[in-house]
């Protein structure tokens, strides 16, 4: 069946799936524009390119706690399930869990990147990174205190042990670890 519009002739064939003619059609004797033809080639178009804005520092911090807190809850369920099914294992206390996540705050403070987090069968939980050429690690038992090695193949070595409390110490250990590459 034919219809007329504007005194042509138009088909059911002439219409899109939902039965709507297409905008700037022949029939419709309208001026088909093309990007091109209202932004000259050579004029600035920064309106394409996608804005990124930076996030603010308290959003990044959040982010970067939230991994964290998602690793912990990860690894909580596992070692669990572990204790659960070997009693010699010892559990991973509350504290640590909670001392792990004042670390993370720490972390991201001193610009230190996100580490692998793991447990350990001696109830503790670690932090892990691995920069060019070595291994650096924090171990956390509930206890308070923080133990921090790196261990690097020119056979440089970093250790020691301070309370999570002590920031003058940590500071230091992770301004040294700050000057890694990651």
């Amino acid at each position: 069946m034919a219809q007329t519009i504007a005194g042509t002739n138009l088909t059911s064939t002439d219409r899109t799936p939902s039965g709507f003619a297409q905008i700037g059609e022949p029939w419709m004797d309208l001026p088909v524009k093309t990007n091109s033809d209202v932004i000259p080639e050579n004029e600035n178009q920064d309106w394409k390119k996608p804005v990124i804005t930076p996030l603010s520092p308290e959003a990044q911090s959040w982010i970067y706690v939230e991994r964290v807190e998602h690793e912990l809850t990860k690894i909580r369920q596992e070692a669990e399930e572990a204790y659960a099914s070997d009693k010699e294992i010892d559990p991973v206390p509350e504290s640590a869990y909670e001392e792990a996540l004042l670390l993370a705050k720490i972390l991201f403070d001193s610009a230190i990147p996100v580490p692998h987090i793991s447990w350990a069968e001696d109830g503790s939980l670690g932090f892990e990174w691995r920069p060019e050429d070595g291994i650096v690690t924090i171990g956390i038992y509930g206890d308070g205190l923080v133990i921090y090695c790196a261990f690097f193949s020119e056979q440089r070595q970093i250790e020691g042990v301070c309370a999570l409390s002590d920031t003058v110490i940590l500071s230091g250990f992770l301004k040294a670890l700050s000057n890694f590459h990651f």
